[in-house]
C-alpha cells in the first residue's frame, strides 16, 4: 500500500448495521442513463509530524502536483478533507466539465477507526504501529476510511450507477501519467469498458492469491489493490458495512495479540471481505501499489493485460486488453 493513502478520503461511519448485508437495490432511481458513475476521492496535508513509525514515504508536494491528473478527468467527483485539500483539489480541478458533484472538510479524528479507537492506539502506539507496513495512526484512519466515504457519497449523491474511488495521487509511473494524458477530456471511464462490469461484485485490481488468505488469520497481506475501485449503486452499503464489521472483527481478534497495525491496512479489511464473502471481488489487471507482499511476486508475474484497473477502464474496445475474472489458477480468487 503506497502513500497513495495520504492523499486518501475518508469519512464517518456509513451508518448501517454491522450484519446487515442484504442487498440494497438502491441508488439507481435518479439516473437518467445507465452508467453514469460518481467518483470520490480526497486529500490531507500530512507531514513527517504525523508519523508514529519511521517517516511517512512522499510529502505533500507530491500529491499537489499529481492530483492534476484525476481531478481533471471528465467525470462526476465527489472530493473530502482538511481545508487545505479541499481548497487545492478545487484548484487542480479549475474549469474542468462537469463541475464538481460536491466538496466537503472532514476532521480525520471523526474517520474510523480514529473515531471509535483513537483512544486505545494512541496509548499504545508500537502494537498499532509498524517500521515498514504502518508508519501512522493518523494516515491509517485515512487509509480505512475510504469505504465510508464512499458511502457518504452514495447517500449525499443519489441517483448514479456506480460509485468509485480514486487514490488522489495515482501514482502509477510513467505508463500512468502517458495513460492519462492520451486519454485527454474525453469522457471517462469508457462507456463500453464500464458496461462489462459484473452489477453484484467490487470491481478492483489484484496483488496477489485471496486463497492464501483464513478467516480469522489477521497476519499482514492483502490480495486486493486500494487504489482505485467501482462498486454498482445496489451493492455499495452492503459492502460498506461488510468493511466495517471486517475492521472491528479485526480489533477484537487481535485485541490481546502483540500486534494489530494489520487492521489499519484497508488492503488487509478488503482482503478479509473477500475471504469472508468469496467471489465479491471481479479482478481487473494487477495492483501497482508500493508494499506489495514478496510472496505474491511470482503470481504478479503471471497477469496478463494492463497493470490496472484503471488502465483497463480508460481503454477503447479496439485497444487489445484482458479483463481478468475470476480464476483461482492464475492467482486471483
Amino acid at each position: 500500500m503506497g502513500l497513495s493513502g495520504v492523499a486518501l478520503a475518508a469519512a464517518a461511519a456509513c451508518g448501517t448495521l454491522p450484519g446487515a448485508l442484504a442487498l440494497k437495490a438502491a441508488g439507481a432511481a435518479g439516473a437518467d442513463e445507465r452508467g453514469s458513475i460518481l467518483v470520490t476521492t480526497g486529500y490531507w496535508r500530512l507531514d513527517n509530524s504525523h508519523a508514529d513509525a519511521g517517516g511517512l514515504r512522499n510529502g505533500p508536494g507530491g500529491y499537489l502536483k499529481s492530483m492534476h491528473k484525476v481531478m481533471s478527468l471528465n467525470t462526476d467527483i465527489a472530493i473530502y478533507g482538511d481545508a487545505f485539500g479541499v481548497e487545492n483539489m478545487q484548484l487542480a480541478r479549475g474549469e474542468a466539465k462537469p463541475a464538481l458533484a460536491g466538496a466537503e472538510v472532514l476532521e480525520i479524528e471523526s474517520l474510523e477507526p480514529c473515531k471509535s479507537h483513537g483512544a486505545e492506539m494512541r496509548a499504545n502506539v508500537s502494537k498499532y504501529t509498524h517500521p515498514l507496513h504502518m508508519h501512522s495512526i493518523t494516515l491509517a484512519c485515512i487509509w480505512d476510511g475510504k469505504f465510508s466515504l464512499v458511502g457518504r457519497s452514495f447517500r449525499k449523491y443519489p441517483g448514479y450507477d456506480w460509485y468509485a474511488w480514486l487514490d488522489i495521487g495515482m501514482h502509477g509511473g510513467a505508463e500512468m501519467d502517458k495513460n492519462m494524458l492520451a486519454w485527454g477530456n474525453k469522457p471517462w471511464p469508457s462507456a463500453s469498458r464500464l458496461a462489462k462490469l459484473p452489477t453484484d461484485k467490487i470491481s478492483a485490481s489484484g496483488t496477489g492469491y485471496c486463497g492464501n488468505f483464513k478467516e480469522g488469520d489477521y497476519r499482514f497481506g492483502h490480495c486486493v489493490a486500494a487504489t482505485v475501485w467501482v462498486i454498482p449503486a445496489r451493492i455499495v452499503e452492503d459492502v460498506v458495512a461488510l468493511f466495517y464489521e471486517e475492521l472491528e472483527k479485526c480489533f477484537r481478534i487481535t485485541k490481546d495479540q502483540d500486534e494489530s497495525y494489520q487492521c489499519l491496512s484497508e488492503q488487509v479489511i478488503m482482503t478479509h471481505m473477500e475471504v469472508s464473502r468469496p467471489g465479491l471481488y471481479n479482478f481487473i489487471g494487477k495492483g501497482y501499489g508500493t508494499g506489495i507482499m514478496n510472496n505474491f511476486t511470482t503470481d504478479l508475474a503471471e497477469l496478463d493485460g494492463p497493470s490496472d484497473l484503471f488502465s483497463w477502464l480508460g481503454a477503447e474496445d479496439g485497444q487489445v486488453t484482458t479483463m481478468l475474472a475470476a480464476d483461482r489458477k492464475r492467482g486471483l480468487d
